[in-house]
């Protein structure tokens, strides 16, 4: 029942800018993973090890131990594994870079740079238009009042250093952990590339979009009128990211100097964010379906990837 809810949702949050909500096929859905690992077994080879492993990650649910996601991500250590993989508890508050070898004299290049945005990555804000109407508070999202519609673009400085635009289609209305949201954007700047389309009703840390696109632990409050709107947040995670570098300790894993931002095509771009709102529409029978149709990822012209045995995953903190 929660999922036909979490579906209409979304098709109001989409229906605020007159874009249908029409269903994708299992076979292009299929299509799109097997782009992806494609892309991914590409990354392996030029040695962006970080970059293939960030990749297979959007299609794993759908292919649990599949051969040929497990040849890929065996190709790295368990350093760049754990670097791209997120914190269940952390979410969005643990950066996901690539780790990189810093000599002493770049260490001290950066270290007041990055004390300052560890700082600053404690808040953040955005201005935004666009038509909208509503109001949203939050102390953490277990503590939450939202009700709110809008299709906006905004610009302002969100969390991980992200100086930037954000663009959104957003319907949510609710009390507590229990609010029916369909969010479907993204955010681009100096931290990267952040995006989100997933509709949900029960609030949790683990879910997508506190994994990849929002802070589930931030205290803020929005609000929109007619064609304007402003958000704020306060993360009080990053706290602990700012005392720990002050003695070069990155529990965030977001430092200039010891990490680097990771880097797609835009076609690599493009397939995550197709993949991830096309499977976002799936209903349970469409899930066992997909399983019966194409049990394993086969990329056209190569020969199945033989059974593995996958690299000890990162424990989760």
């Amino acid at each position: 029942m929660f999922k036909n809810i979490q579906r209409k949702v979304a098709c109001l949050a989409v229906l605020a800018v007159s874009i249908g909500c029409s269903s994708p096929t299992i076979k292009e859905i299929n299509d799109t993973a097997v782009a992806i690992a494609k892309e991914a077994r590409d990354l392996k080879a030029e040695g962006k090890h970080e970059e293939a492993i960030r990749l297979i990650s959007v299609i794993e649910d759908l292919h649990p131990n599949d051969p040929l996601l497990q040849e890929i991500r065996n190709g790295a250590s368990a350093e760049q594994i754990e670097a791209v993989t997120p914190s269940k508890l952390l979410g969005y508050n643990k950066g996901i870079r690539a780790k990189v070898t810093a000599s002493t004299g770049e260490k001290i290049a950066w270290y007041i740079p990055d004390r300052i945005f560890d700082f600053i990555d404690q808040v953040e804000f955005w201005f935004s238009i666009g038509p909208q109407i509503g109001v949203g508070g939050h102390v953490t999202r277990a503590i939450q009042a939202e009700l709110y519609t809008g299709a906006t673009v905004a610009a302002g400085y969100g969390q991980k250093k992200m100086i930037g635009f954000r663009s959104e289609v957003t319907t949510e209305i609710g009390l507590g952990p229990l609010v029916l949201a369909g969010v479907f954007g993204g955010k681009a700047g100096t931290g990267g590339i952040a995006y989100n389309a997933e509709a949900l009703w029960l609030h949790l840390p683990s879910e997508a979009i506190y994994q990849n696109y929002r802070d589930y632990w931030g205290i803020g409050a929005h609000a929109g009128v007619v064609f304007w709107g402003v958000e704020g947040e306060y993360h009080p995670i990053e706290i602990y990211d700012f005392l720990g570098g002050l003695f070069l300790y990155d529990p965030m894993n977001d430092d200039f100097a010891t990490t680097r931002r990771l880097k797609y095509t835009s076609r690599q771009s493009g397939l995550i964010r197709s993949f991830s709102k096309n499977v976002g529409s799936l209903e349970k029978e469409d899930f066992d379906m997909y399983a019966k149709d194409y049990p394993k990822i086969v990329i056209p012209g190569t020969t199945p990837a033989p059974e593995v045995i996958p690299a000890p995953a990162p424990k989760k903190r």
